[in-house]
């Protein structure tokens, strides 16, 4: 009867540890499937925002404004990656929207630093800090995003939307049309929530 009990017992144990083993390598193989798509989408993401920015440096050297497009992309794309708002359906989409949306604030920004279009501008970028900071982050629908992480991002969010306020404080003593780029950067990503907010 013992030795029953032992052969049961050493039969379990080796059907137990031939099970775990089957199991961990379906497991260890889809999270090799997971991480290789984890890993694609990081790229896209990558590959997608660099050529973006590129873009974006290459057309203001083109237009002569290569600091009006370094200040767009460093006021803007912080504060956009922890607010949330606006996305583009497509990698075609999103680039559409970033290179027409700097160009329009470049036109605007040349125009606006020397005329009487620079209080209104002042006012509505008072205004977009404030509805940043009440309404941050707005959550894409296409976003899945703990509640934690969604504390966290408010948090940088304003940290971050207080460094952009700090330099144009600082701009606005070197160059009002940066500072003017730099306040419409702001403004931009307010109206990105505001679309997804409605």
């Amino acid at each position: 009867m013992d030795i029953y009990y032992i052969c049961i017992v050493v039969g379990d144990e080796i059907m137990l540890k031939v099970l775990s083993n089957k199991l961990a390598q379906q497991l260890e193989k889809s999270e090799k499937d997971n991480k290789e798509k984890i890993y694609a989408y990081g790229l896209e993401i990558i590959f997608s925002t660099g050529i973006g920015f590129a873009c974006i440096l290459v057309s203001s050297a083109f237009l002569s404004a290569l600091i009006s497009g370094v200040v767009f992309i460093l006021i803007f794309s912080p504060l956009r990656m922890f607010v949330g708002g606006y996305h583009a359906q497509t990698y075609r989409g999103c680039f559409a929207v970033s290179i027409s949306s700097f160009l329009v604030l470049l036109f605007i920004s040349k125009m606006a630093w020397n005329t009487v279009i620079l209080f209104p501008i002042i006012f509505i970028f008072l205004c977009a800090c404030c509805y940043i900071l009440v309404k941050n982050p707005v959550i894409n629908k296409l976003q899945n995003i703990s509640l934690q992480k969604q504390h966290k991002n408010t948090i940088v969010a304003r940290i971050v939307l207080g460094i952009d306020v700090f330099c144009i404080i600082y701009l606005s003593r070197i160059s009002t049309e940066l500072m003017c780029m730099a306040a419409l950067s702001i403004i931009l990503v307010a109206a990105f929530i505001l679309i997804t907010d409605l």
